[in-house]
């Protein structure tokens, strides 16, 4: 809706020459979905995450306590100092988490250095079969039963971060616990 005069110079058409933005508007939502809108303006992984049909829950497929465990894990906002000198800085430690989709509850954990790994990850799915009392007994945290009711159980699926447990590891793992290691796409919280 603009032309160029004879000396190519840009002129914007009169009102009367262009389509008014309510036609335009009309135009846009009758030839373009939303979702196709969407999905131009802030790409298909953020489409999929912020702007997708919810049809169901993370629950569905879940058949009760014990059936699918999450494994994340964050760095912690904490700066960790030296027990010999204060003034040097060990560095930012990684908490690795497994909960149990169904009830929330916490089933293992593992604090280290290590950055988001394999190696770090399966420190936090071995502490699922160890002795939390003998894990706490070590750290000198009392220990009482009642607060680790899913001590020594193994879910028939963990869902995990991509990066950690795509590995050959993983599949020994699953061939010898007979749990099913599932990798969720990356930026899909929504997932787990």
């Amino acid at each position: 809706y603009t032309f160029r005069d004879g000396n190519g110079v840009l002129y914007v058409r009169p009102s009367s020459e262009r389509p008014t933005r309510r036609q335009l508007d009309y135009f846009l939502k009758k030839h373009y979905s939303l979702e196709y809108q969407l999905r131009k303006r802030k790409g298909d992984k953020n489409f999929e995450r912020d702007h997708r049909q919810v049809l169901g829950t993370a629950m569905q497929s879940c058949l009760g306590v014990g059936h699918i465990y999450e494994a994340d894990a964050t760095i912690a906002d904490v700066t960790l100092v030296s027990v010999i000198n204060r003034r040097d800085i060990v560095g930012r430690p990684t908490l690795y988490y497994v909960i149990d989709r169904a009830s929330r509850l916490i089933v293992s954990w593992y604090l280290g250095f290590e950055n988001a790994s394999w190696t770090a990850g399966l420190h936090a799915i071995m502490n699922i079969v160890q002795s939390k009392q003998e894990r706490l007994e070590a750290l000198g945290v009392p220990y009482d039963p009642e607060d680790w009711p899913a001590d020594k159980i193994m879910p028939q699926q963990i869902f995990a971060d991509r990066g950690e447990t795509m590995s050959r590891e993983a599949t020994k793992l699953c061939q010898a616990s007979h749990t099913t290691v599932t990798n969720i796409p990356s930026l899909r919280p929504d997932w787990k």
